[in-house]
């Protein structure tokens, strides 16, 4: 094997201690809303703020009392999460959104740990 000259070796020893942070903690919970083994855990939640972030009228919708629009908007955030890029393949390959993910549950537990007051 040839001696390279001059070549910088980092030892892994200094870094046995560090941890990855992305800056976006994924809640644990996230994963029981989960129907579909080819959905990774990270994508839902980062969707559903996406979408929340896109279309304000449908969180102020969610975020008021029950209603029959509540449950229409439950509903446009079902599609809008089926057209989603990250989602929208494994949707197709399943059957459909919600053979992939409980959005009424996922979007219920978002608004209990308060996505949607960050976002409004």
């Amino acid at each position: 094997m040839a001696h390279r000259k001059n070549t910088k070796r980092i030892d892994p020893r200094y870094f046995l201690n560090e941890t990855v942070d992305r800056g976006e903690v994924i809640a644990e919970g996230v994963k029981d809303y989960i129907l579909s083994p080819a959905l990774p855990s990270s994508i839902p939640y980062g969707s559903l703020t996406r979408v929340a972030l896109e279309n304000p009228e449908l969180l102020q919708v969610i975020q008021g009392p029950d209603s029959p629009q509540k449950a229409q908007a439950f509903a446009q955030v079902g599609e809008l999460l089926a057209q989603d890029r990250d989602i929208a393949p494994i949707a197709a390959k399943a059957g459909g959104i919600e053979n992939v993910l409980d959005v009424k549950g996922l979007v219920q537990f978002a608004e209990m740990q308060g996505l949607f007051h960050q976002l409004g």
